[in-house]
């Protein structure tokens, strides 16, 4: 039951700054991630929205559409530059997963290729693992990539399997977006990267590139006391892998890690089963808003909630929220981004 009482999510004020939203067709999510979005953005917090459906514009963002005729694209070769962490080596590693992904299945012998073209584009650009001056050099693109596979291909004679594998990574290839210069990434203000024109394959292989480099680049700087940052992501289930427990999923590492760098993450998904284990337990405040009927009694069971609450959720905008540390559900509802919009 509504009471008129104000309730307010302050991310600033919690040690724990992470949201997540739960809503199906209709619930309103959309209004209210921009809500969230454009509050941050006059609170002076930066964000930055992966914007997988092309919704997700507030007023004075930085918009960059990401697509076959844009000027910015996405570069996965972009090396770490921690002496630690970093070089081509382990880069090689992360590209290897994220296209295991994208493209899967993928098996043995083609990853092996894949290995050895990395390492070939890596080498040619003078960058090299042992020499950390090296990973400053202009980075190899997605080009490189082709490029190298074309050579395997005409030395393999009559073995096609470096053509075979340069033919499933085609649509990586031929969209252009990862041999394009790299869109910026800003901590300040409201960057939002649209995606919404990609397929969902190199979507997910887009947003776990940028992900990956905004989270990279805060660890750089070390723990921070405060967070003053936030990534948005309105759709969770084109973010993970075929594995969503997997630790190596971008997600689930800046739900568990990124607030101690001072990354906030607010995420959206519209079943409770594209959540994984880490969101869920990492992810201090908890949205639900209206929910398909088949979708109540794993929803009930996952966020603690009471079915009967669930089952009067109507009407979009209007919810239940818990800020993690509440035995109980409170019924919100939701100011939408179009009544906010002007008031300053």
């Amino acid at each position: 039951m509504e009471t008129g009482e104000v309730v307010r999510w302050n991310p600033g004020v919690l040690a724990n700054p992470h949201l997540l939203i739960l809503g199906g067709s209709g619930a309103g999510k959309t209004q209210t991630i921009r809500a969230a979005m454009l509050e941050l953005s006059r609170r002076d917090f930066g964000v930055v929205a992966i914007d997988f459906h092309g919704d997700l514009l507030i007023e004075k963002a930085e918009s960059y559409p990401i697509s076959m005729t844009s000027e910015y694209g996405v570069n996965p070769l972009v090396v770490d530059l921690d002496p630690a962490g970093g070089g081509p080596d382990p880069q090689r590693f992360l590209v290897l997963q994220s296209l295991k992904e994208t493209f899967a299945p993928m098996g043995g012998n083609q990853l092996a290729l894949l290995d050895r073209a990395l390492g070939e584009v890596y080498k040619n650009t003078g960058i090299v693992q042992e020499d950390h001056e090296s990973w400053r050099r202009e980075p190899p693109t997605f080009r490189d990539l082709e490029s190298a596979l074309d050579r395997l291909a005409e030395a393999a004679g009559k073995d096609r399997r470096p053509e075979a594998v340069k033919t499933k990574l085609g649509p990586a290839f031929s969209y252009g977006i990862f041999s394009k210069p790299q869109v910026p990434i800003r901590e300040r203000g409201t960057t939002r990267i649209d995606l919404s024109k990609l397929p969902p394959g190199l979507q997910y292989l887009a947003a776990d590139t940028l992900c990956r480099q905004l989270l990279r680049r805060l660890q750089m700087r070390g723990s921070q006391g405060t967070h003053r940052l936030f990534l948005v992501v309105d759709e969770t289930k084109l973010m993970m892998p075929a594995r969503r427990e997997a630790p190596h999923a971008i997600l689930n590492r800046i739900a568990s890690e990124g607030r101690k760098f001072g990354l906030g993450l607010i995420v959206a998904a519209t079943s409770s089963a594209h959540l994984s284990r880490d969101i869920m337990m990492n992810c201090f405040a908890k949205l639900i808003l209206k929910t398909d009927k088949i979708e109540i009694p794993p929803t009930a069971r996952r966020f603690l909630a009471e079915r009967d609450q669930l089952s009067s959720l109507l009407e979009p905008g209007v919810g239940l929220i818990n800020f993690g540390d509440e035995e109980a559900y409170t019924v919100v509802r939701v100011r939408p981004y179009a009544a906010r919009v002007g008031d300053g």
